[in-house]
């Protein structure tokens, strides 16, 4: 793209650069109205898919958000159209009445384009089958035995081998097979190289027979994981899985908390992988982990992955194990039994040693208590003693005084008498 110059350099083989030239003008084509085409015409590189009108806004999205991003995951060209034939039709309602609105028939129906290779086609159509059959329920899946209305694969492609199949399931089993965000279901599509679409809580295979196999085989395992182990008796002789032989100390370390270390390796290899639920021999040191997937290249991928971790989870235990070791080496130092049995005897020997001065201590303790109460006692009767002496040397004096006044009164009577 030259945007000073406002060109497009288109390279490729004669048919492609027809098809581009095409799709660029269909696209310009838009911003100014209504695109009108012959969808009646087949074409290989088309695909028309009829939606009602009640659902084209769902369909399409906010500013066609929905749409886009359909063409950015199927590698696709999306948009509606109207027959050629209405062209004339439509210019004349215009002018008549440009403020009136096109009241809708319920049971009519727009044409979606899907332009693009046939793997694309058929993922966005299936994709946009899903949309309209959440809008409008009814309207692709039959609510009697859970299947399809009408098939969307076309004759030509049939005789190539193409077909599309599909797989019933309850609600639980739906939620566990779709995943946060659907990462579960496009983690299956990745693997087993097949279309894989929910339709309600039906799931559509479409692709060719191995490759619809596949994602079959893949999505009945997968459900039942749910309630237990899964054991797959034909694994040695499928082409499309890769044994690995897990040292069980590890096997931990490699599912991760929840299973999401095997999760974050199925997304780096696009795999699919899980442990293998068979009895195996009672002795067994490994367990198998298998590794799903239509590349050989994707299933060597997942399995460097796992070897690295297995590696790093040896050497860290070893590392562990050798530290644990010398840890206990050192406790156990000097190493001879005649240096421990002494060591033992000069701990028995100090510890008696202590218990000898604890015991003085405490006897010790207790004597210089009695002492010292002894002594407050023989304190306290000395006290008492000499508090009784002053006591009758007080009550001897006031005696004595009484009595010598008693005798100077006696005294100063008698003088008195003689005068």
């Amino acid at each position: 793209v030259h945007e000073r110059d406002l060109k497009i350099d288109i390279h490729g083989p004669r048919i492609a650069r027809k098809r581009a030239k095409e799709y660029i003008k269909l696209v310009m084509a838009q911003r100014v109205g209504p695109v009108y085409m012959d969808v009646k015409t087949k074409r290989e590189d088309l695909t028309v898919v009829p939606v009602p009108s009640d659902c084209i806004g769902y369909v399409t999205g906010k500013r066609g958000s929905v749409l886009r991003s359909l063409e950015q995951e199927w590698g696709t060209l999306i948009f509606f159209v109207k027959d050629e034939k209405e062209k004339d039709r439509d210019r004349d309602d215009r002018d008549r009445d440009r403020r009136r609105r096109d009241r809708r028939d319920p049971d009519s129906t727009d044409s979606l384009c899907i332009f693009g290779p046939k793997r694309g086609r058929y993922g966005a159509h299936l994709k946009v089958l899903s949309a309209v059959e959440f809008k409008s329920k009814g309207w692709y899946l039959d609510r009697d035995n859970d299947g399809p209305k009408f098939d969307i694969i076309t004759a030509e492609d049939k005789e190539e081998g193409w077909d599309c199949e599909h797989y019933a399931m309850d609600s639980s089993d739906f939620s566990y097979a779709l995943g946060a965000g659907g990462s579960t279901r496009m983690k299956l599509a990745t693997a087993s190289g097949c279309i894989i679409q929910y339709i309600g809580n039906v799931a559509f295979m479409c692709g060719k027979k191995h490759e619809r196999k596949r994602a079959m085989d893949y999505l009945a395992w997968l459900i039942k994981q749910r309630k237990g182990s899964v054991f797959v008796e034909d694994a040695e002789d499928r082409d499309d899985c890769l044994i690995v032989d897990v040292p069980q100390q590890v096997v931990g370390f490699i599912t991760g908390y929840k299973g999401s270390s095997l999760r974050s390796i199925e997304r780096e290899s696009s795999t699919f992988c899980f442990a293998d639920g068979g009895k195996g021999k009672e002795d067994s040191k490994t367990e198998r982990l298998l590794i799903f997937s239509y590349s050989e290249d994707n299933r060597k991928k997942a399995k460097e992955i796992v070897d690295g971790m297995v590696e790093q989870k040896m050497r860290e235990d070893s590392e562990r194990r050798h530290r644990s070791d010398r840890r206990r080496r050192r406790r156990r130092s000097p190493s001879s039994s005649a240096s421990r049995s002494r060591s033992r005897k000069k701990k028995k020997r100090r510890r008696r040693e202590r218990e000898d001065r604890r015991e003085k201590d405490d006897r010790r303790e207790k004597d210089d208590g009695r002492d010292k109460g002894d002594d407050r006692r023989d304190r306290d009767k000395d006290r008492k003693d000499e508090d009784r002496k002053d006591h009758d040397a007080k009550t001897k004096e006031k005696e004595g005084n009484e009595d010598e006044e008693r005798r100077r009164r006696e005294g100063d009577g008698s003088d008195e008498d003689s005068d």
